[in-house]
């Protein structure tokens, strides 16, 4: 008499669990996910009115390969020293950029002292559309004080 009730609670809790990790799979995929750099800490990005996230499963391949990026940067910021990072990331500008959430190498140029997490107070930054390669957004922050 109870078989027919635990076979039909066990597919209703395989249902429902099956339903959960669905909701699940589908919020991580679509959902924005965090990233952080090394050497820029997230409060200082947050300043800035930037914020990084994972750029999803659908990123394959980009057009504007790491190795452009970095030339690019080389070649016209060169006088803010060598690049130390860069990650492929979806940025979203808090001023509501028109090029908001895009595909973009963010690359990072410290021009201070590291503190004890390794960030920098002083950094130039660069953010280059993966797709098209331009720059969509340069500047960072200056270090400040005397003659640091």
């Amino acid at each position: 008499m109870g078989f027919p009730r635990l076979k039909q609670r066990f597919r209703t809790t395989l249902v429902a669990g099956s339903l959960v990790a669905a909701l699940l799979l589908f919020l991580v995929l679509s959902s924005r996910v965090p990233m952080h750099l090394k050497t820029v800490s997230d409060e200082s990005l947050h300043e800035l009115g930037i914020s990084l996230y994972q750029p999803g499963p659908t990123v394959e391949q980009v057009p504007v390969s790491s190795a452009s990026a970095l030339a690019m940067v080389q070649h016209s910021y060169a006088g803010m020293g060598p690049v130390r990072e860069e990650i492929l990331t979806r940025v979203h500008f808090a001023n509501g950029a028109s090029a908001n959430d895009q595909i973009c190498w963010v690359l990072v140029q410290p021009t201070g002292p590291m503190d004890s997490s390794g960030h920098s107070k002083a950094f130039g930054l660069e953010v280059i559309d993966a797709h098209t390669g331009h720059v969509l957004w340069a500047g960072g922050e200056m270090a400040s004080g005397g003659g640091h």
